[in-house]
């Protein structure tokens, strides 16, 4: 009786735990996302959108296809740790992370700062999520900053839940942090098209 009241609870726990599906309507529009290789670099898109991830740097642009998606470098969102020069991520590559998505991995220019970056194509949004690390052996104090771009509308989600007012320039940034050597913090973002 008592294996049977645990596993019931065990079962509603779970059931609250489950997100709710994506609406059919929304999966017939926007399709199944792809992941594949080009020229242009490492793309995911579905039947609605397309990202195109250089594969050096892990700059990323969102667009949206059948429109005119040549390549605008205003639309080139390339992250930076502020207060930490160099603060770009450089010297990386692209892999895949599952059937679905892509990740950058690669390092600052002088190796004190490890990137992974993680993207995902979620329906009608990208999810970017910036895992900074300090690869040097003194503490580093920081934080990852976006610049604004012109089509691209890009919401953070901070640890502290209060949202960083953007700069005067429209850029958005993490939480401050400290890291202590071998330290990595994560800074989440979902992107959408104006």
């Amino acid at each position: 009786m008592i294996r049977l009241i645990l596993l019931s609870a065990a079962v509603l726990m779970l059931a609250a735990c489950t997100s709710s599906p994506i609406p059919q309507s929304a999966q017939s529009e926007y399709g199944p996302t792809t992941r594949r290789n080009s020229p242009q670099g490492y793309l995911l898109s579905n039947r609605q959108l397309g990202v195109s991830i250089d594969g050096f740097s892990g700059a990323a642009r969102l667009y949206r296809l059948g429109s005119d998606s040549d390549f605008d470098a205003a639309d080139v969102i390339i992250p930076k740790f502020a207060r930490v020069d160099p603060c770009l991520p450089v010297q990386g590559y692209v892999e895949a992370r599952d059937d679905e998505s892509w990740q950058y991995i690669g390092q600052s220019g002088d190796g004190r700062l490890g990137w992974r970056i993680v993207y995902t194509l979620d329906v009608d949004a990208l999810n970017v999520s910036y895992i900074v690390q300090n690869k040097s052996d003194a503490l580093l104090v920081g934080y990852v900053v976006l610049p604004a771009v012109q089509h691209t509308m890009l919401q953070p989600f901070n640890e502290d839940n209060n949202l960083n007012a953007p700069a005067a320039d429209g850029s958005i940034r993490s939480d401050e942090h400290t890291l202590k050597p071998g330290e990595r913090i994560s800074f989440t973002t979902r992107w959408t098209l104006r």
